[in-house]
């Protein structure tokens, strides 16, 4: 689903010289196009990893897979969660896994333009808790409920 609020809340910020790095983007199936950062559509997954590599800094919505693609690869992180109230997901899940990611130590978490302006200065000095899979607890968890 679209995420035109994040999309347009970064390229307004560079806009106004409040994010002054290289920025680049995949910006999904957005309407709205960036005029003050590269932008693609979709990236494969070995080119999305690629990226995320290469990146001093992220800002992405809540999806697991980029939080903890962004942890692995050490990467500070600021998430933008999607919301249900602006058509930007089908429920507020996401508001979920950012608090608990965020209740963690381990990402930054912005509601909005102007709180992600401020967590994006906090991201210089911010020091993420080292996340350790819970394998064990996970296993608990599936063979608990298969046996239900």
């Amino acid at each position: 689903m679209p995420f035109k609020r994040l999309v347009e809340s970064v390229d307004t910020l560079i806009e106004q010289g409040k994010i002054t790095e290289t920025v680049f983007g995949q910006i999904g199936n957005c309407t709205y196009k960036p005029k003050h950062f590269n932008f693609v559509y979709e990236l494969s997954s070995e080119a999305f990893e690629e990226r995320m590599r290469l990146a001093d800094k992220v800002i992405a919505h809540a999806g697991i897979g980029t939080i903890v693609m962004a942890l692995q690869h050490k990467k500070p992180i600021v998430i933008v969660p999607r919301m249900k109230k602006y058509s930007e997901h089908v429920n507020d899940h996401q508001m979920d896994t950012a608090k608990r990611f965020e209740e963690q130590g381990h990402i930054l978490v912005a509601h909005t333009q102007e709180q992600l302006l401020e967590k994006l200065s906090l991201l210089e000095t911010f020091q993420s808790v080292p996340r350790e899979p819970h394998i064990d607890d996970l296993t608990n968890r599936v063979r608990s409920f298969i046996s239900q």
